[in-house]
C-alpha cells in the first residue's frame, strides 16, 4: 500500500469520524427533545390541551417549514415568549439533523467517487464508519 493512497484513507477515515460525532451530537440533542417532550413535568401544561395537540400535529407535518397561521394559532398567543425559550434549542436540533443528512450525503457520494472497491479485511474502521454514517444519513 502506498504512503498516497495510506494518507487519503487516513483523510477518509478523519471526515467519517467527524461525521460520526457530529451526529452523535444530534441524536443526543433530539433524545433530549424526547424526554422534555414525554415529560409532564418539564413540559407546560398548556401543550396537553387539544388546541395545542392539533397545532403541534400541523407544525410536525409541514417541518421544517413554517405554514401560515390559521385560527388555532391564537391559542399560542399567550404562551409564544415561553414556547420559544423552551423549545428553540430543540428546533435547532431538528434543523441540525436535516443539515447533516445533506452534509452526509455529498461526503459519502465522495468517498464512494474516490474508491474503487471497499475491503473490510484492509481497513475495517473506514469500512464500519462509512456504513455507520450512511445508516445515519438515512434517518428521517
Amino acid at each position: 500500500v502506498s504512503t498516497q493512497s495510506t494518507g487519503a484513507m487516513a483523510q477518509i477515515h478523519d471526515r467519517l469520524v467527524n461525521l460520526l460525532g457530529l451526529a452523535n451530537g444530534i441524536l443526543t440533542q433530539l433524545s433530549n427533545f424526547k424526554d422534555f417532550w414525554n415529560d409532564n413535568q418539564r413540559r407546560p401544561s398548556y401543550l396537553n390541551e387539544p388546541a395545542c395537540q392539533k397545532i403541534t400535529k400541523t407544525l410536525a407535518s409541514k417541518f421544517p417549514e413554517i405554514p401560515a397561521p390559521d385560527k388555532g394559532f391564537d391559542f399560542l398567543k399567550p404562551h409564544a415568549t415561553e414556547f420559544v425559550r423552551l423549545c428553540s434549542p430543540y428546533f435547532y436540533a431538528f434543523v441540525d439533523a436535516a443539515e447533516f443528512r445533506k452534509v452526509a450525503y455529498d461526503i459519502l457520494i465522495d468517498v464512494s467517487n474516490g474508491m474503487t472497491e471497499f475491503h473490510y479485511d484492509l481497513n475495517s474502521y473506514v469500512m464500519e464508519n462509512f456504513l455507520d454514517v450512511y445508516v445515519l444519513s438515512l434517518i428521517h
